[in-house]
């Protein structure tokens, strides 16, 4: 999921539990603004994970693989980044 430019500087997402929190910190040693739910309870206790409205309100992609589950919030969330 590397972008690069412009939509880099103004792509936020939400990495769902399916990943590793290694993975956001990845991202944002590579500038991106990534947040997972694995990087820790205080984490999952500020954010409402897999909530539409918490997407819409941090204005976040959710980046999983969990289509079946996920593909439900495609129309109400700010993006939706279905990895293989």
């Amino acid at each position: 999921m590397l972008v690069h430019g412009d939509i880099a500087e103004h792509l936020r997402v939400a990495i769902d539990r399916s990943y590793l929190a290694s993975v956001a910190q990845r991202l944002r040693e590579l500038r991106y603004d990534a947040v997972a739910l694995a990087e820790g309870p205080e984490v999952a206790d500020r954010r409402m994970w897999g909530s539409a409205a918490f997407l819409r309100e941090e204005g976040r992609a959710l980046v999983t693989r969990n289509v079946a589950d996920r593909l439900p919030l495609a129309d109400r969330v700010p993006g939706l980044i279905l990895v293989d």
